[in-house]
């Protein structure tokens, strides 16, 4: 009689289990994100498509809300929501522009990866992308959201993408106010990319 609550118990264990398993941490997400990314090179031949693939996989793994906000830093609690929701807005368009420059249809990449590191619940995950003779220590930050690792910051050569938009973003606030950056973002969004 005792047993058959053990039993169940134990199936219920192996039921749930898979459930608490398959969901990927950071290390699992670039490894994985990294193999779509090699395959979207692939299978893109013209830059226009490329892009566009890799905004839409972007879209699965970076939390451009906290990017923003880690970025503003203290200007962020100065903004109101529609300010807000126009800064991401922006940011993020930038933000991807910024990062799928970086893959070409014709340049087949490798990728290393590295170790992962946490502190405070953060976990950051390193790794190496080897293009033709080209090298890039490239570093992932992690933080939850929502039960699923989403990441909040990319630190390529050892500078973090947010603190270089931080200091750059400050000064032109302290210069021309939020309206004045925001002037800047959407200027660079509506020129092509190089």
């Amino acid at each position: 009689m005792n047993r058959f609550p053990a039993v169940l118990v134990f199936f219920l264990v192996l039921s749930i289990s898979p459930a608490l398993v398959a969901a990927p941490g950071p290390v699992d997400i670039v490894g994985q994100k990294y193999k779509t990314i090699k395959g979207l090179v692939v299978d893109h031949k013209t830059r226009d498509s490329l892009e566009d693939a890799i905004r839409k996989e972007m879209e699965t793994f970076v939390d451009y809300q906290e990017l923003g906000r880690l970025t503003l830093s203290d200007e962020w609690d100065k903004l109101k929501k529609p300010e807000r929701k126009r800064f991401i807005d922006g940011f993020k368009k930038m933000v991807q522009r910024s990062y799928v420059k970086k893959f070409n249809p014709d340049t087949p990449f490798e990728v290393e990866i590295g170790s992962s590191t946490e502190k405070e619940g953060r976990i950051t995950v390193s790794s190496v992308i080897r293009s033709g003779k080209s090298e890039a220590e490239v570093s992932y930050a992690f933080h939850k959201s929502a039960d699923r690792w989403m990441v909040h910051d990319v630190i390529i050569d050892k500078v973090s993408m947010v603190k270089n938009y931080r200091k750059q973003f400050t000064s032109i606030i302290g210069k021309e106010g939020f309206n004045g950056l925001m002037a800047r973002i959407e200027k660079k969004n509506a020129a092509r990319a190089d």
